[in-house]
């Protein structure tokens, strides 16, 4: 008996590439990533200049520099928060499109295998994991340098009362 050759699954035959609104999608991941990098950059360098106000002498104007580099760095905080809502809405965007077109193409086949349409969601949570990954990333940044400002804030109100007290 001549025994025929196995038939195996051929992974270079498969072409399959990403839609583009998923490729717009991690194209925007990675310029929020870059972004939130140079970002976060500029405001450590702020929080470590707000370190430094209110040493030595008080001035009398060091409680207007404190509190404006204060409100600085406060309004970059909320931009990063922002775009922490704004990636995992996208997120949520992209995989849903992503769903509906895997659906409407299960619906428009007749006999779809299971190995296509689990294919399909397995790319939709792929993405979907990218987009939570990148808003995990930017709001432990966004906490770490919060938790840093209100530790600066609360060892600056005593040199700032101080100096109130010596200003007549």
């Amino acid at each position: 008996m001549r025994q025929l050759p196995d038939v195996g699954w051929d992974p270079i035959s498969v072409n399959h590439q990403l839609p583009l609104l998923s490729k717009l999608f991690v194209l925007y991941l990675i310029i929020v990533a870059t972004l939130t990098l140079v970002r976060s950059a500029v405001l450590i360098r702020d929080l470590r200049s707000l370190g430094t106000v209110g040493r030595g002498e008080p001035q009398p104007n060091q409680g207007a520099e404190f509190t404006s580099l204060w409100a600085d760095c406060w309004a970059k905080l909320q931009a990063m928060k922002r775009s922490v809502v704004l990636t995992f809405l996208l997120t949520v965007l992209v995989a849903a499109d992503q769903a509906r077109t895997d659906f409407v193409s299960v619906a428009v086949q007749k006999a779809t295998g299971i190995a296509s349409l689990s294919g399909g969601i397995a790319e939709l949570f792929g993405i979907f994991a990218l987009g939570i990954l990148a808003c995990v990333a930017i709001y432990a940044i966004y906490a770490l340098c919060e938790s840093v400002l209100i530790r600066r804030t609360t060892s600056r109100r005593g040199p700032l009362a101080r100096m109130k007290t010596k200003v007549p």
